[in-house]
């Protein structure tokens, strides 16, 4: 094994990776998760595990290990997941591998070679992600962070990227190597980071019934490849207090650490059987092989007479629009019959349905009864995960296709509009949506089946699935395709695609996700039984009517820039022109309408309903008129309410009246108290029932003071009588249920 040609192929790995749009996409997304951490806006917990109390530093080596140990699995693993798992299979595509292996180059040399450049190219990203995590916690810091931000020490950093990061990153790398090269489907490769981190979300990380023994459960900290449950179940679930977290290192015991050198070693040694395995690939087959297969191959035994054309039964003709997407979807159904990934996926989504079913427990561990809305809504989010992860593998991987094969010039002729070749493209990937979804619905109904107390009912997963979910992948897989057709690179696209789904996930755990942007109905969907999507109905159907207008706009957008031949140098500097670029936007203009309507539909809701601009508004008025002059005043206490209320949340209205009992609970008499009413309130009336108390009432921006003649007494009573109604704001909540926060499939809560 010569150092020098590892070092060749080494650099040149290298250097290609750090000129790819990949990497430093994938870096802009951690510089940006890094911003996100630094402000305290980004706050990672998993259940009832928290660092410290509210006070804790954010920089102590404990947030940092917590932190890198999930973001190394979230942030990390797709994007060394597709780099190492592609490398190989690169070479291939591009046509340099026979050139390559003509070379005195070894498949050692050239399998290291490789991995080593891989690794060095992960270690940059890495170094930028930390340098960024100093940055931001250490220099750009403002007056509201630097309580939640200790003195900078380095060990801090490094400790938890050799620990956390680290062995991670070259089990994950190992192990798409070993996929990539020798699955020779890509499948695979997006496979695995998607089934680890299922897997750690719904079982390693928050699994911990109180009858599992002691044993086991350090089997399974031992098998979580991020250290995650190892630092929950060893420091963070009983409490050790702020100042404890903030000054002192994570403490590592043989566990921890054999585990994460058995991971290492695990990934080095998926490196090298790949290496063993190529070699038996290349340059031939192995003689003893060769030569049985020659003994094998019979003599021929005359000479072949030429057939008629005839034979072949072949037609000629012009075909219609369908009949060319049937075509184009029936060869690549035939691609996906074949393919492992509906093998792979679909008992992922049975686990998961089944999982988020039976382990799920009520208060004080009782356990749910289920029906079929409510399955359908515990599964929803695990369903649109995990369907935007499968369809934008596939999604480009099925515009790929042809480049892969050698046969994009064919395909480029052949006698098919574009419009034809997406939509039937699209109709073989919606039917993987659909067996998808099949799957799902075989598993909830087993579920109710076995528990045997609600029955089966179609509608709540008609209307969930098909009415809301459905949508989203409609717009997801046009969105694919139309960032391919621009950008015509896969590892591009797949940056794209991932870094959507994360920016997603980042507004949403910080808050700043609204129903506008809410495209996948994260954490949006709650059902009830009694009244299904009462709630934010109308949020509801404007965001899917959003969704479909942006699903035509990216179809349009997409058969606009797709090219199935080299564009002419000159033609495409003459479309750059203002003219063209006012007439192609001109053409475009209908189909940009409606989701423009929708969108803006949606964002007036938003803003006049609860969280939105206006009520924003009116609290800071309330503030300065009101809050400001009464926050330290003494006020009564309520020893006793009488109220009657009356509900019709189908107009948003509510009445009520009743009677407060206050009692001074002050050392001093009270001279004057104050109340607030709710700026929706109609109607108002507030009135001291005693007889006893003269008073006068002065009303202001919602604010009700009360002046009595007579102070009340420490200890003495009066009777308040109230009443009301109103209409709630015309508008829709700003977030929707579940703002501010974003949890996997499991229950794990970022």
């Amino acid at each position: 094994m010569s150092p020098r040609r590892t070092w060749t192929i080494a650099r040149a790995e290298l250097a290609l990776d750090l000129k790819r749009p990949l990497f430093w996409i994938w870096a802009g997304i951690l510089v940006l998760c890094a911003w996100g951490m630094s402000t305290g806006s980004v706050q990672i917990s998993t259940g009832d595990s928290s660092v410290g109390g509210t006070k804790a530093w954010l920089t102590s080596e404990f947030s940092q290990s917590f932190q890198l140990a999930i973001v190394g699995l979230i942030f990390y693993g797709f994007f060394v997941a597709v780099s190492a798992g592609m490398a190989i299979l690169r070479d291939g595509e591009s046509r340099v591998a026979e050139l390559l292996h003509a070379t005195p180059l070894t498949t050692r040399e050239y399998v290291w070679g490789k991995f080593l450049g891989l690794v060095l190219a992960f270690a940059v990203v890495g170094a930028i992600h930390v340098v960024a995590n100093v940055f931001f916690n250490h220099v750009l810091v403002t007056g509201t962070d630097a309580e939640v931000l200790g003195p900078f020490a380095l060990r801090n950093y490094v400790r938890p990227a050799l620990w956390f990061g680290l062995p991670t990153i070259l089990f994950l790398a190992g192990s798409a190597l070993a996929a990539g090269t020798l699955g020779r489907r890509p499948i695979l490769i997006y496979f695995l980071p998607v089934a680890v981190l299922l897997v750690c979300s719904t079982f390693l990380w928050d699994w911990k019934p109180h009858w599992l023994a002691l044993g086991w459960d350090r089997v399974l900290m031992a098998l979580d490849p991020a250290g995650v449950r190892w630092l929950q179940r060893t420091w963070l679930d009983v409490d050790r207090g702020v100042g404890f977290y903030n000054t002192a290192p994570v403490g590592l015991d043989a566990l921890f650490v054999g585990s994460r050198l058995v991971f290492v070693g695990l990934g080095l040694a998926a490196v090298a059987f790949t290496e063993r395995r190529l070699a038996r690939t290349l340059r031939g087959a192995h003689p003893v092989r060769r030569a049985q297969a020659a003994a094998r191959v019979p003599e021929p035994t005359g000479r072949a007479e030429p057939l008629p054309l005839a034979t072949l039964a072949m037609k000629g003709g012009r075909t219609g629009f369908l009949a060319q997407a049937a075509s184009v979807a029936r060869v690549e159904l035939r691609e996906l019959r074949t393919s492992p990934g509906l093998y792979l996926f679909v008992p992922l989504i049975l686990l998961q349905v089944f999982g988020v079913s039976l382990a799920r427990t009520g208060a004080f561990s009782t356990p749910l009864l289920w029906t079929s809305g409510l399955l359908a809504q515990a599964s929803f989010n695990s369903l649109t995960l995990l369907l935007c992860l499968l369809l934008l593998f596939y999604t480009v991987e099925s515009l790929e296709r042809e480049g892969t094969a050698g046969l994009a010039a064919i395909f480029g002729a052949a006698p098919l509009s574009s419009g034809a070749i997406l939509l039937g493209k699209t109709l073989a990937n919606a039917v993987l949506g659909a067996a998808i979804l099949l799957a799902a619905f075989l598993a909830s109904a087993v579920v109710l089946l076995v528990q045997h107390e609600a029955p089966l009912e179609l509608g709540p997963f008609a209307l969930l699935w098909g009415v809301l979910l459905v949508p989203t992948v409609l717009l997801w897989n046009s969105f694919v395709a139309c960032v391919w057709t621009l950008v015509r690179n896969r590892y591009t696209t797949y940056a794209i695609g991932l870094g959507m789904l994360l920016l997603s996930g980042w507004l949403q755990a910080i808050g700043e996700m609204n129903w506008v942007g809410n495209w996948d109905l994260w954490n949006a969907v709650r059902w009830s039984d009694l009244a299904p999507l009462e709630l934010d109905r109308k949020a509801y159907v404007v965001s899917r009517l959003l969704a479909l207008g942006s699903t035509g706009l990216f179809v349009a957008l997409a058969l606009r820039f797709f090219e199935r031949r080299e564009a002419d140098p000159v033609g495409r500097a003459t479309r750059r022109r203002p003219k063209p670029i006012f007439l192609a936007a001109l053409r475009l203009a209908p189909v940009a309408i409606p989701p423009l309507a929708a969108g803006i539909w949606l964002a007036v809701l938003v803003r006049d309903g609860y969280g939105g601009g206006r009520e924003r508004k009116e609290e800071r008025d309330y503030w300065s008129a009101n809050l400001r002059t009464w926050v330290d005043a003494p006020q009564p206490a309520i020893a006793a309410a009488e109220v009657e209320l009356e509900l019709d949340p189908a107009r948003s209205f509510l009445r009520s009246k009743g009677t407060f009992t206050l009692v001074n609970d002050e050392k001093e008499p009270l001279a004057r108290f104050a109340l607030t009413t709710g700026t929706h309130w109609q109607d108002t009336r507030l009135d001291i029932v005693d007889a006893k108390f003269s008073w006068e009432q002065e009303t202001k921006t919602c604010l009700h003071v009360f002046r009595l003649a007579q102070p009340l007494e420490p200890g003495a009573t009066l009777e308040l009588s109230f009443s009301f109604e109103g209409f709630l704001p015309d508008g829709i909540s700003k977030n929707g249920p579940g703002a501010g926060e974003f949890v996997l499939p499991g229950g794990v809560v970022l």
